[in-house]
């Protein structure tokens, strides 16, 4: 999670150009609770993007995120009265938070970064009895209509001679989509895990992750990677923008045109436990 935290990260362009999660799955969410919970933290939350969806759910909702420049841009944002933010990580969240205070805490696209572990017991303790730990993410995607363009993306994304080796170490976590590091059993239960492939629109799912956008802004969103932003600081200027190359060799393949308006969904993963 560093190079998020890094002041020349574009968080401008991370808020504009990543998908956004469907409002079902915060219903689904929402199903977990007897009452209205009073207290939810939505650790990693970047821009705010799932902080403000929370304000519906929960009386007070407090954002943090270990980037002072995603803070700053959620705090720019118009918001309820009744959210907040902070800048912090998964081994200061809890920071003069009490035990047994909190109701929710919610990560989304951010646990992969995390010392899973010690971040299990944290929010454990901090939870109040029923309490819930929300995780989710999403990673990859297809594009519906030319499905066989992905192994054009995996290769620029992970294949060492391109973005691979610039990645911060965990995202292999979320490529392998917590299949490793589940919230526990021996601390959680009620355990639930759920994966949701890319391969075929399924809008039955709680956490169906599909836009239709153009092709321009389906490149636009690939910069939005930290491993682009790193490879940017150490090749940049250096050679042709790998992300150029990428579009391309998608373009000789298909057809495709900048203003083309392509159907894409991601990969997604939840994972629920309760205290």
């Amino acid at each position: 999670m560093s190079t998020f935290a890094q002041s020349n990260y574009a968080a401008h362009n991370y808020k504009n150009f990543r998908p956004v999660y469907p409002p079902q799955f915060y219903e689904y969410l929402k199903k977990h609770f007897v009452s209205k919970p009073n207290l939810a933290i939505d650790l990693g939350c970047g821009t705010g993007q799932a902080t403000f969806e929370l304000a519906n759910l929960a009386e007070s909702v407090v954002g943090v995120d270990n980037s002072a420049t995603m803070i700053d841009q959620a705090r720019a944002s118009s918001h309820p009265d009744n959210v907040s933010f902070r800048v912090g990580n998964d081994r200061t969240f809890a920071d003069g938070v009490s035990p047994d205070s909190v109701d929710l805490i919610t990560v989304a696209e951010a646990a992969h970064w995390f010392d899973l572990a010690p971040f299990y017991k944290t929010a454990h303790e901090i939870l109040r009895k029923d309490g819930i730990l929300a995780i989710w993410g999403y990673c990859d995607q297809t594009i519906q209509e030319y499905p066989a363009v992905s192994d054009i993306t995996e290769k620029y994304s992970y294949h060492p001679d391109y973005l691979g080796k610039f990645w911060d170490q965990g995202r292999d976590r979320l490529h392998h989509f917590y299949s490793d590091d589940k919230i526990p059993d021996t601390l959680f239960r009620d355990v639930e895990y759920r994966f949701n492939s890319s391969k075929e629109l399924s809008p039955q799912e709680k956490l169906e992750i599909s836009k239709q956008m153009t092709f321009k802004e389906f490149m636009d969103y690939f910069r939005t990677y930290s491993a682009y932003h790193t490879w940017l600081a150490a090749r940049g200027g250096s050679e042709e923008d790998i992300f150029d190359r990428m579009q391309r060799e998608i373009m000789d393949r298909t057809g495709l045109k900048l203003e083309s308006t392509i159907t894409v969904k991601w990969n997604t993963v939840y994972m629920f436990g309760r205290k």
